[in-house]
């Protein structure tokens, strides 16, 4: 794959490779695809945690059992990718 990129981009490549952050302009476009991926991923559980507090203002009210927080929990590490 060729990738073009503009003057300001070029130049922002070779100041990070210069600067020895990195080793080669191919590693400077994989950390961004790699920080775009993450960001992507914060996204869609931002989005999931959005959706879960709808349900919640939506769902019936009644105190939460230590099991119902513990479940809750489980499923926020789970979503972010923490071992459990």
């Amino acid at each position: 794959m060729n990738v073009v990129l503009t003057a300001r981009h070029e130049r922002f490549v070779a100041n990070k490779v210069k600067s020895g952050a990195y080793a080669s302009a191919e590693e400077v476009i994989n950390e961004g695809l790699r920080l775009l991926e993450a960001e992507d991923a914060r996204h869609r559980r931002m989005a999931w945690l959005g959706r879960e507090i709808e349900k919640g203002f939506i769902g019936p009210t009644k105190p939460w059992s230590r099991r119902a927080v513990n479940r809750v929990r489980r499923l926020v590490r789970e979503r972010n990718g923490v071992a459990t």
